[in-house]
């Protein structure tokens, strides 16, 4: 009798862990639909999940910043370019082809698995045109339900954490595994995780300063002039991060240089 007992309570406990574990299952990895896509849920919901881009099956983490969704990685799609310097002239090295193209940091493609791609302007637009409005739904070269975030969707971002002066560190990978020191004010505390992914040149040159800076794309051309070397159809907003400040910074750049993209949930 007595080891009957025993022998029922042990049963009784491996039905209750089973039970356990398969709640906890569920609450962890669930598929989800949104805008017709499956996108793999593996945190909380309710401020960040993975979710993978069909087109060639990799995975991105997405986080919610104030009341947008954003992607917490770099954009890595499309085919690997090398970048050739010519001094002489403004020039891209990729085309409007009907292939996704992108540059990688040090003209090293396995550089692109952890910084992502640097794209030109043109090319992450997927040759369309400008966006200005507060909310828009350039998809470029995003993901599906995904689109090229705006200079205005941008400063929602910033203000969301306290403005530019105050949201650089908080975007910042904290430490200096990556970042050069010193990695100011970095605290990472918004889940961005942003990367030193630095950029090319709009001569081919593509930037090696060991992780000291990295520079985002918008959607949105920049349209007052500087100068009459630049003219305003050639440059685009930006926003930039740099090791020694923890300021979010807003600079236009010549729309044939290779930055890095985040894309913003529709």
């Amino acid at each position: 009798m007595k080891t009957r007992r025993i022998l029922f309570q042990l049963i009784r406990f491996s039905i209750l862990g089973l039970c356990v574990t398969l709640l906890f299952s569920c609450k962890t990895k669930e598929i989800i639909s949104n805008g017709g896509e499956p996108e793999i849920i593996n945190m909380d919901v309710n401020r960040s999940y993975y979710f993978i881009d069909e087109r060639d099956g990799k995975q991105y983490r997405a986080i919610k910043i104030g009341d947008q969704w954003w992607m917490a990685e770099n954009l890595n799609t499309g085919i690997f370019v090398e970048s050739v310097y010519n001094d002489d002239i403004s020039h891209s090295d990729v085309s409007d082809n009907g292939i996704i193209e992108k540059y990688c940091l040090e003209n090293n493609e396995l550089n692109c698995d952890t910084y992502g791609g640097l794209y030109d302007w043109d090319e992450m637009m997927d040759y369309g045109p400008s966006d200005t409005a507060i909310v828009e739904t350039t998809q470029g070269i995003c993901p599906d339900g995904w689109h090229i975030p705006t200079d205005k969707e941008w400063s929602v971002l910033a203000n969301s954490l306290g403005g530019e002066e105050f949201a650089g560190g908080k975007l910042k990978e904290t430490d200096t595994i990556h970042w050069s020191s010193p990695n100011i004010g970095a605290t990472n505390e918004s889940g961005f995780t942003a990367l030193p992914g630095e950029g090319r040149s709009n001569q081919g040159a593509i930037y090696t300063y060991g992780g000291q800076f990295t520079v985002f794309w918008t959607a949105t051309i920049f349209t007052e002039p500087l100068s009459s070397n630049f003219p305003t159809n050639n440059r685009a907003y930006t926003r930039r991060l740099n090791h020694d400040l923890y300021m979010l910074i807003i600079r236009p750049y010549d729309s044939k240089c290779g930055f890095s993209v985040r894309c913003v949930r529709d």
